[in-house]
């Protein structure tokens, strides 16, 4: 077994002390295939799933461990949509046999923000509004219904001043 292609010479040299020649090549080919399993990434609560591997070629054959979670455990791409956070791991087998693997890890974020709308508090005619929210994370997004009254309908804390009883949702 040659680690490298190799040309072998047979010569054969008959009783009348002819000879012949003949050659063969053995072709060596362990190549790995390239394995891409895709990009990391979370799932939650707007986008439950996504697209995950890449075909390196048309005359691979690919398989994912573990299937649960996928739209085709032996295509790629495929759409990932577990339960929980799950470490996918791509196989791919060339055309020659040989294998290379990669792994992708879908991350599940279904946790809700808090949402804080305060305390409230009483509009007379000493006290012309109210300041309400309180901000429970710099990459939240507010809104505020219904907006009327409010300095900012999308802003935590906002002041209200409303000239009825008003009961505002954040």
């Amino acid at each position: 077994s040659p680690s490298t292609t190799t040309t072998y010479t047979l010569t054969v040299v008959g009783p009348n002390g002819c000879t012949a020649t003949d050659m063969v090549t053995v072709t060596v080919d362990n190549t790995p295939p390239v394995a891409n399993a895709g990009t990391s990434g979370t799932i939650g609560c707007v986008s439950s799933n996504m697209s995950i591997g890449v075909s390196t070629g048309a005359t691979n054959t690919y398989s994912w461990l573990p299937t649960s979670g996928l739209s085709n455990a032996s295509a790629v791409p495929t759409t990932a949509s577990p339960s929980s956070t799950t470490t996918y791991t791509l196989t791919v087998v060339g055309p020659n046999g040989c294998t290379a693997t990669d792994m992708v890890t879908v991350t599940v974020d279904n946790t809700p923000p808090t949402a804080n709308a305060g305390t409230g508090g009483t509009i007379n005619c000493n006290v012309s509004s109210v300041n309400i929210g309180v901000s429970t994370g710099a990459s939240n997004s507010y809104s505020w219904l219904p907006s009327t009254g409010l300095s900012n309908a999308s802003a935590v804390p906002t002041t209200a001043s409303p000239t009825v009883n008003t009961t505002y949702t954040l």
